[in-house]
This record gives C-alpha cells, sequence and structure tokens, in this order.
C-alpha cells in the first residue's frame, strides 16, 4: 500500500503541514480553557480530514 502523497515532496502538502502546525501552536498558546483547547483541535482535526 502506497501513500497518496509524500508530505516532504509535495509542495501544496508540506505549506498546508505548516500552516496546520502554526495553527496548533496558536491554540496550544492561548489563555483558552483547557477543555476549550480540546475541543477547538478535535473541531480542526475533523475539518481537516473532511477536505
Amino acid at each position: 500500500m502506497s501513500a497518496r502523497f509524500d508530505l516532504f515532496t509535495n509542495e501544496l502538502a508540506t505549506r498546508f503541514s505548516k500552516r496546520f502546525a502554526a495553527a496548533a501552536v496558536i491554540i496550544d498558546q492561548s489563555s483558552l480553557a483547557e477543555s476549550t483547547r480540546g475541543l477547538v483541535n478535535l473541531t480542526l482535526t475533523l475539518r481537516k480530514g473532511s477536505r
């Protein structure tokens, strides 16, 4: 079984993963309550999978 794309050689995948990681850092550093941060991270993960 092979991957659909190689994260390290596909420019679009690399750009997307960098932005996704940056969003995760911003959420982790925010003043949101821990439970709210968990819900935001879950929502981001679900949205990422649906695109």
